[in-house]
């Protein structure tokens, strides 16, 4: 099923978009994870927002794309040339999926629509755990 997002949740912010000398749009997001990340969780979040880049505007790819602040938390910058478009939907389901898979991400921007989607798989896992039958060893 889509993950229905609204206009609050797709909005970047003011205070971190700025355009560029090319007229590209850049903007700065940050992301608040609930726990510490290790070394390869940093590496995948850093793969994941690179990834995105190249499919956006691939000669704009910086070596400093993420910056995280601590272990916690993370600057992500991505650079385009609009501020809409499909990049937008690939992105925030591939923070969802990392939100659920690898570290649940509290808050972006300060929204917690991934923490909420991250609950509600819980949620369903646990539910989906007592249906089970016990097994007795």
């Amino acid at each position: 099923m889509k993950q229905q997002y609204s206009l609050n949740d797709l909005t970047i912010r003011p205070t971190h978009q700025q355009k560029n000398d090319e007229g590209l749009s850049e903007h700065t997001h940050r992301i608040i994870f609930k726990h510490p990340l290790n070394l390869e969780e940093k590496q995948q979040f850093i793969q994941l927002i690179e990834g995105i880049q190249q499919l956006i505007a691939p000669e704009q790819l910086e070596k400093e794309q993420v910056i995280f602040t601590s272990d916690h938390q993370a600057d992500y910058k991505l650079i385009q040339p609009n501020i809409s478009g499909e990049w937008k939907d690939l992105l925030f389901a591939k923070l969802a999926v990392f939100s659920t898979e690898v570290s649940e991400i509290l808050e972006h921007d300060g929204n917690r629509v991934f923490s909420q989607i991250a609950t509600k798989h819980e949620q369903r896992d646990l539910n989906h755990r007592k249906n089970e039958p016990i097994q007795r060893i």
